[in-house]
């Protein structure tokens, strides 16, 4: 029985050992070749509208000690939604560690892909916000009293909405303004057309009599 339990207890101490090995305080932990990686925001939790910045340690994968890594050796393309862009990795004052300033102004998934070399070996790892790899952006829960003012970002979305819905309705107004002359012309044409053929009809009158 005993023996039993202690199988039950090592199972569930490698289960836990297992999970925890691929996060460290909200970073995605990996391996890539000789080095360990982490990955994640440098501020947490990520919030709309505050600074924060894209965080990157590297450290070698058999000793742990930190590795150097140069400016301009790394790189980081942050995606949302359908829109990126790529910020350089700086280092910091900490040996190993890297970062790229970064505001984000939406709440929601993020994605970062670091890629380049570091010392003569390839280095690319990426990975989206998750329960498993590093926190995703919350909307500011700061204590705005008596209501909470939208963010930058939201006013800013708010507007491209608002134009998007007025420059449907100039569309809308605009074809309505040409079917308008469309039949305006028709109209007339009818109208002379009938004049034309009064006269000529009057004429052959007038040439019989």
């Amino acid at each position: 029985m005993r023996r039993s339990r202690g199988i039950v207890l090592a199972a569930a101490l490698s289960a836990f050992l297992t999970v925890g090995a691929g996060t460290a305080e909200g970073h995605l932990v990996k391996q890539v070749g000789p080095y360990e990686v982490e990955l994640g925001w440098g501020e947490e939790p990520p919030r709309v509208g505050a600074d924060n910045s894209v965080e990157l340690t590297v450290a070698g994968g058999q000793t742990g000690s930190p590795v150097a890594v140069p400016a301009g050796a790394l790189s980081v393309e942050v995606a949302y939604g359908g829109t990126s862009a790529s910020l350089p990795m700086l280092p910091t004052a900490e040996p190993g560690r890297l970062e790229a300033a970064l505001t984000p102004t939406r709440p929601g998934r993020y994605r970062f892909h670091v890629t380049g070399a570091v010392h003569g070996h390839s280095l690319d790892v990426s990975a989206t916000c998750s329960e498993s790899t590093f926190e995703c952006v919350e909307a500011d829960a700061g204590n705005e009293f008596p209501v909470k003012d939208p963010s930058a970002g939201e006013l800013t979305q708010r507007l491209s909405s608002e134009a998007q819905r007025v420059e449907g309705a100039k569309r809308r107004a605009d074809d309505a303004h040409t079917l308008a002359l469309l039949a305006l012309a028709v109209g007339t044409v009818g109208l002379l057309t009938g004049a034309a053929g009064l006269v000529a009809a009057r004429r052959r009158g007038s040439g019989r009599s």
